[in-house]
């Protein structure tokens, strides 16, 4: 498969690890043709260790998960193709789209909703009176894409 632009590519791993049931990142940079975008568990955390004791008690999602692509953009520019791919996971994956759709990179900020939500924070609307709201537009709490603690922090 080739794509038209980084953004296409990206967009289509986003939409392939939805299916599948994992969260994704943009990893990393390689040079100006190419970018890879792998597992948001990818790597492990590094504690920062100060004279026998842990620095924060802060915990990692980092589980060194391994599933990735590559994305290269092709001699010449123009077409971004996948080089390399790699569908390992070491973890439980989630792919109820109940799940999937709350997850990070996965979410979907509507325009038009986040204006609404913004109109009704302006006019001082109570917080259970705008996921009431929110609910109902979206027909039920099952395809509302935002939780209340996205619209409390909006």
């Amino acid at each position: 498969m080739s794509f038209e632009s980084f953004e296409d590519a990206f967009l289509f791993y986003k939409k392939y690890a939805g299916c599948v049931g994992f969260p994704i990142k943009k990893n990393r940079k390689r040079g100006t043709t190419g970018k890879d975008f792998c597992c948001l568990l990818e790597g492990k955390h590094n504690t920062k260790v100060k004279d026998g004791d842990r620095k924060t008690s802060k915990t990692s999602k980092r589980d060194g998960c391994k599933a990735m692509v590559c994305a290269r953009e092709a001699r010449g520019g123009g077409r971004v193709f996948f080089t390399r791919i790699a569908f390992e996971h070491n973890h439980k994956l989630n792919p109820t789209p109940s799940m999937t759709k709350r997850m990070r990179a996965h979410k979907v900020e509507d325009p038009s909703v986040m204006n609404l939500i913004d109109t009704m924070h302006a006019s001082q609307v109570p917080h259970p009176n705008v996921m009431r709201v929110l609910r109902s537009v979206a027909g039920g709490v099952e395809n509302l894409h935002l939780t209340e603690r996205d619209v409390q922090n909006r």
